[in-house]
């Protein structure tokens, strides 16, 4: 397998003991959105097409990282990875304006059947990691 917790400049992931991702942006720079892909890339690379990842996005930054660079990355990994599996991601955000533009974001970049987001209030992190693991 491979490393599981990472603690970047900007950047954390872990699993938690119920099997989600949780990744924490301190920064929305460049580097955190590589370290955010590389860590999909070594994920994807040992799960089945089948699967379901679960991942719980932290984002205490109240800037957002650029949409081209997070788009042209996210469709590199798409590429490598044509049979990825499927993604539950629940994105913890303390604004609802960017939560509406990360809605957008989701929309352009999920697969269709494939991907589902939602983003939920920092105070609703139970509800989150409800949705996460339920069925809908």
């Amino acid at each position: 397998m491979f490393e599981t917790n990472l603690d970047g400049d900007g950047f954390q992931a872990r699993v938690l003991s119920n099997g989600i991702h949780e990744f924490r942006w301190h920064s929305t720079e460049r580097h955190a959105v590589d370290m955010w892909m590389e860590y999909n890339d070594m994920l994807y690379a040992h799960l089945d097409e089948d699967a379901t990842v679960h991942f719980l996005h932290v984002i205490r930054s109240t800037k957002f990282p650029p949409v081209s660079y997070v788009a042209r990355k996210a469709q590199q990994l798409q590429a490598k990875y044509p049979a990825q599996p499927h993604t539950r991601s629940a994105i913890l955000f303390q604004s609802r304006f960017f939560g509406g533009f990360i809605n957008t974001l989701s929309k352009l970049l999920n697969r269709k059947g494939k991907d589902k987001t939602r983003v939920f209030s920092m105070d609703e992190r139970d509800k989150a990691i409800e949705w996460l693991l339920g069925e809908d």
